[in-house]
């Protein structure tokens, strides 16, 4: 079959209905669906909202930090910090 032809016998009828849950960027939910006419619908989800958009995902890599790491780092920031003061 063509492409011309693939395009001629498109029915917008043969396409499933779906539902879409979209992530806004201030964290909250919301399930989209579009009627038979295109007209968009907003559902909000209930659920925990953050105020921001969550990372759940695990990470691949795993760290240990020492207290020792931490003290170091801020000695190296203080003495940094009076030598651009001088």
């Amino acid at each position: 079959m063509s492409f011309l032809a693939e395009l001629q016998g498109f029915a917008r009828k043969g396409l499933r209905h779906t539902e879409t849950v979209v992530e806004t960027i201030d964290g909250r939910k919301l399930k989209e669906s579009h009627d038979k006419y295109g007209h968009t619908t907003l559902t909000s989800l209930p659920g925990s909202y953050l105020g921001f958009v969550g990372d759940c995902k695990p990470d691949l890599q795993i760290s240990v930090a020492t207290l020792s790491d931490w003290k170091d780092s801020l000695e190296l920031k203080l003495k940094g910090l009076c030598n651009t003061l001088r």
